[in-house]
């Protein structure tokens, strides 16, 4: 009987409901071990369809643990995270940064103010 490596040494199986913002509902198994990182990109892939064809795409998504509402962390584990088997977690775009104003108007701004 062949038995892989990381089965045997993997810590507990959780099962999550991943939900995305276009309504897209699925699960998603990872080990309590699993970076958010990680998991977060396995989720973007299934809503990509195997592709991440822009590499910072997993820094504008959030993953968001719906029963107490809070942005979870990449650089933590999943069980650092309190996630437990079953929770629900919501994958969210985060909001466009605002931007930064253009010199010429920050310059503008600087001649009407007199101090």
């Amino acid at each position: 009987m062949f038995v892989q490596e990381e089965k045997i040494f993997a810590g507990n199986v959780l099962r999550l409901h991943i939900c995305a913002s276009d309504g897209a509902e699925w699960l998603e198994e990872a080990t309590e071990d699993t970076s958010v990182e990680q998991l977060k990109e396995r989720c973007l892939k299934h809503c990509a369809h195997g592709s991440l064809e822009d590499p910072k795409s997993v820094t504008h998504h959030k993953l968001i643990h719906a029963a107490s509402e809070r942005v979870l962390s990449d650089t933590r584990t999943i069980s650092e995270e309190n996630i437990q088997d079953q929770d629900v977690l919501l994958l969210i775009k985060k909001r466009a940064p605002s931007p930064l104003p253009k010199m010429a108007d920050v310059s503008a701004e600087e001649k009407v103010d007199p101090r």
